[in-house]
């Protein structure tokens, strides 16, 4: 055996024992990552980032509560992406902020290997403990009297769509003018006119009268 294939053995040897012993045998460690959607349910997707491992189940629908499971047989860190469809219920504002968590394993002193979790907001290097989407029902509008409105309540006329009014004999009919007889006040101003008139005749009679009486 020559020189060079008696070191490159050597160094092979000595690679191989640097080398430590969970890179040839180690169970994996499993993560859990928890999740809370508030007020109205929502639709929860889970997106791995680069070579992450993918969890069993990455898509959530219509839940309040969920969690998925990832299975780690590797050191290192592997990041994920948690985000919240917008559902259809015109009543829910919903939330689409977009969590980012951190799955980073480790070996122990035993070699082991266990994990742990960090959870932030997605542009922010400000840890949170919980992934937690909260959505707020949009009240309706009010009136000024307080009350609510519904826009898209109509009055039903299916039944009678061509209403008809009919007079009311029992009715009472609308007053429009004096109720006083019509008659007595054309009588009355009959001899108003006859009174007008012979004070006239005798105005002029008596005036005929005094002015021979001032001639003579």
């Amino acid at each position: 055996m020559n020189s060079k294939k008696l070191i490159s053995m050597i160094s092979l040897f000595i690679f191989l024992l640097s080398m430590p012993i969970w890179a040839f045998a180690m169970e994996s460690t499993t993560a859990e990552i928890f999740f809370k959607v508030n007020n109205a349910p929502g639709t929860v997707i889970v997106e791995a980032v680069d070579d992450a491992p993918l969890p069993e189940q990455t898509i959530f629908n219509d839940v309040s509560t969920g969690k998925f499971d990832v299975s780690i047989s590797q050191p290192g860190d592997y990041y994920y992406k948690i985000y919240q469809n917008k559902g259809t219920q015109q009543d829910v504002n919903y939330d689409n902020t977009v969590f980012v968590a951190r799955i980073t394993a480790l070996v122990d002193e035993n070699n082991n290997l266990y994990s742990a979790v960090t959870v932030y907001v997605e542009k922010s290097s400000q840890k949170i403990g919980n992934i937690e989407f909260k959505n707020t029902l949009i009240e309706p509008e009010k009136d000024i009297s307080g009350s609510e409105t519904n826009p898209t309540e109509y009055e039903d006329i299916s039944e009678d769509p061509i209403k008809t009014t009919t007079a009311d004999s029992s009715a009472e009919e609308p007053h429009t003018g004096d109720e006083s007889h019509l008659g007595l006040w054309l009588a009355m101003m009959a001899v108003s006119l006859v009174g007008i008139a012979l004070a006239n005749v005798f105005y002029k009679v008596f005036s005929g009268k005094s002015d021979k009486k001032n001639s003579n």
